[in-house]
C-alpha cells in the first residue's frame, strides 16, 4: 500500500509540473530574427557615416558607433577609452552584440511559450526552467573576465616586477614649427577658392572648366586647339588673378599646423583639388602666352613647377604633400611640352635649366 501511494504521488507531482516546451539554443526563430537587428543597424550606421557624418560631428559618430557596437561597445568605451583598438577586439564586441541580442530573442522566445498561468507566475516558472543556460552563461561570463583579467592584469603585474628603461632622447627628431606671417604666406590668397569647410569662409572665385578631356590632352601634349585654349583661359581671369598674388609670396604654411600634437586624423584640411585645378588653368595661359611670346609662355609654364615647389616645400600633411606633388609634376609636363615647340635659340633655353634645378625637391620645411 505505501508502495502504491508513493508511486501515486510521484505520478501527481509529475502531473503538476509545467508543460514547458523544450526550444534548443541553436534553433529559436525568435533569436535569429532578434540577431539580424544589429546587423541591419551595421549597414545603418555606414550608411550615417558616408552619407551625413563629418570628422569634427562627434554627436553624429558616437551614434554610429552605438548602432554598430551597441551595449558591448558602450561598456568597453565607458571603462576603457580606446584610441586605435585593433580590428579584431572591435569584431569581437561587434559580435558579442548580436549574441546578446539573440540570446535576448531567445529567452523571450522561451517565455511566450510557456502555458497561461498568469505573468508572475509564468515568469518564476520561465526563470526556474533556465538552470542549463545560467550554468552556460555563468562560464561565459568567467572566461570573458578571466580574458579581461589577463588582457588588462598582464601589464600592470610586469609593471611592478619589472622596469623600463629611460626613453631615448629624440629632441633632434622634433619638428621645428615656422610662423610665416600673413602677408608671405599664399595661404590666405587661396582662401579666395574656400577655408576648411568647418570654418565660415566662402569661396569668392570659381575655376571654370567646361572640358576636361580637352583640358587633359592638351597637357599631356595631345592636343593644341588655340580657340580651346584662350576660351580656358578667358574664362578664369579671376582664377588666374588670385594665381599671380599667390605665387608671389614666398611661402606656403596652412596655420592649424602649429606643432606635432596638430597631425591628427580628424584634422580638416582646406580645399586641395581646387589647387590642382588652378595649375591646369595656368598651363592653358602659359599655352596661350606661348603662341605670341614663346619666352614668356615658358617663363608662365615655370611658374606652376615653383608654386608647386612652395606648396611641396612647406611643413604639411602627407595629402598635402602629394597634391603639391602632382602640381609640380603638372608645371614639369606643361613646361616640356612648349620646350618641344619652341624655336628660341640654345642661349635662352639653357638658363632654364638652372632655374628648374633650383626647384628640386627638398627634405627641408619652411625656412622663414
Amino acid at each position: 500500500m505505501e508502495e502504491q501511494r508513493a508511486i501515486g504521488t510521484a505520478q501527481s507531482d509529475e502531473d503538476n509540473k509545467p508543460n514547458i516546451p523544450v526550444i534548443k539554443f541553436y534553433k529559436s526563430k525568435l533569436g535569429w530574427l532578434f540577431a539580424a537587428i544589429p546587423v541591419i543597424s551595421t549597414g545603418v550606421a555606414f550608411i550615417l557615416l558616408e552619407n551625413y557624418c563629418s570628422w569634427y560631428d562627434s554627436t553624429c559618430n558616437i551614434v554610429a558607433g552605438v548602432l554598430v557596437y551597441g551595449i558591448p561597445g558602450l561598456i568597453v568605451n565607458t571603462f576603457s577609452y580606446l584610441d586605435d583598438p585593433a580590428l579584431w577586439f572591435l569584431l569581437m564586441i561587434w559580435i558579442l552584440n548580436i549574441l546578446l541580442f539573440y540570446t535576448a530573442g531567445y529567452l523571450i522566445q522561451r517565455l511566450i511559450h510557456l502555458p497561461n498561468q498568469g505573468l508572475i507566475k509564468n515568469i518564476f516558472i520561465w526563470v526556474r526552467s533556465l538552470k542549463r543556460f545560467w550554468k552556460w552563461f555563468r562560464r561565459l561570463v568567467y572566461f570573458v573576465l578571466a580574458l579581461a583579467i589577463i588582457f588588462y592584469g598582464t601589464p600592470l603585474i610586469l609593471g611592478v616586477i619589472t622596469s623600463d628603461i629611460d626613453p631615448p632622447d629624440v629632441s633632434d627628431l622634433q619638428i621645428t614649427f615656422v610662423d610665416v606671417p600673413q602677408d608671405q604666406n599664399m595661404y590666405y590668397d587661396l582662401l579666395a577658392f574656400g577655408g576648411p569647410i568647418d570654418a565660415d569662409i566662402k569661396a569668392t572665385t570659381e575655376i571654370t572648366i567646361d572640358d576636361f578631356d580637352a583640358l587633359f590632352n592638351h597637357i599631356d601634349g595631345q592636343e593644341w586647339d588655340e580657340e580651346f585654349i584662350t576660351k580656358v583661359v578667358n574664362d578664369n581671369r579671376a582664377a588666374l588673378s588670385v594665381f599671380d598674388d599667390a605665387v608671389e609670396r614666398p611661402f606656403y604654411q596652412y596655420p592649424r599646423l602649429k606643432n606635432s600634437e596638430d597631425f591628427r586624423p580628424d584634422l580638416i584640411l582646406p580645399p586641395l583639388n581646387e589647387l590642382r585645378q588652378l595649375a591646369r588653368v595656368q598651363a592653358m595661359r602659359a599655352f596661350d602666352v606661348f603662341q605670341d611670346d614663346e619666352q614668356k609662355g615658358l617663363d608662365e609654364a615655370v611658374k606652376i613647377i615653383e608654386f608647386g615647389h612652395k606648396l611641396q616645400n612647406t611643413q604639411n600633411t602627407l595629402i598635402q604633400f602629394l597634391v603639391s606633388t602632382a602640381v609640380k609634376e603638372l608645371g614639369f609636363t606643361a613646361f616640356n611640352v612648349l620646350a618641344n615647340k619652341t624655336l628660341l635659340p640654345s642661349n635662352i633655353l639653357v638658363p632654364y635649366i638652372n632655374r628648374i634645378e633650383s626647384y628640386k625637391n627638398s627634405d627641408e620645411g619652411s625656412e622663414a
